[in-house]
């Protein structure tokens, strides 16, 4: 099971219909996942395999429930970087 840090779990949580952009980090190369994120209601926006992730969109009902799933390693937000 994927982990997702607490306070992070507790706002999907508190509104499970908003709509929330992720990362999904994988266990293996993130195009074995691609069709199992969406097919629990997320749209893929990317992967990497440098960091082994997959970013999405979609309801945080959806980024819940997959964080069960034995490939997930973990899920964040998807945020804006900026190099220094």
């Amino acid at each position: 099971m994927g982990t997702i840090e607490q306070a992070y779990l507790k706002k999907l949580q508190a509104d499970p219909q908003q709509s929330v952009r992720v990362i999904i980090r994988t266990q293996t190369k993130p195009e074995l996942n691609v069709a199992q994120v969406a097919a629990a209601g997320l749209t893929v926006t990317g992967t990497t395999n440098l960091i082994r992730s997959i970013a999405a969109t979609g309801p945080a009902g959806a980024v819940i429930a997959l964080a069960r799933e034995d490939w997930v390693v973990s899920i964040e937000p998807d945020q804006e970087v900026r190099a220094l």
